[in-house]
């Protein structure tokens, strides 16, 4: 389950995550997906460790609105379906 806030103070997007248990198929980490408010399509941002389940996003400036959504990839390429997607607005000063 993907959660997500907007931080004022720092101006970032805090996303965080749990997982059920992986399947142990072997090495893994997380994908971090986003669509912006220019965006017509999700862009992969980031891969973390699979002990890392969280993400800040720089990238959103007030009042503008952005989406997120998550999978789990192994090294050999196989991909999980993707999280829930979350829609995060980053309040205005």
């Amino acid at each position: 389950k993907l959660e997500g806030v907007y931080e004022k103070k720092t101006r970032d997007v805090r996303l965080a995550w749990e997982t059920g248990r992986v399947p142990d198929y072997g090495p893994w980490y997380y994908c971090v997906y986003r669509k912006g408010p220019d965006d017509r399509d999700f862009k992969f941002m980031l891969a973390t460790k699979s002990d890392e389940p969280l993400y800040n996003d720089f990238n959103t400036r007030p009042g503008e609105t952005a989406q997120y959504y998550v999978t789990v990839q192994y090294d050999d390429g196989r991909r999980s379906k993707p999280s829930n997607i979350v829609t995060i607005t980053a309040v205005k000063e």
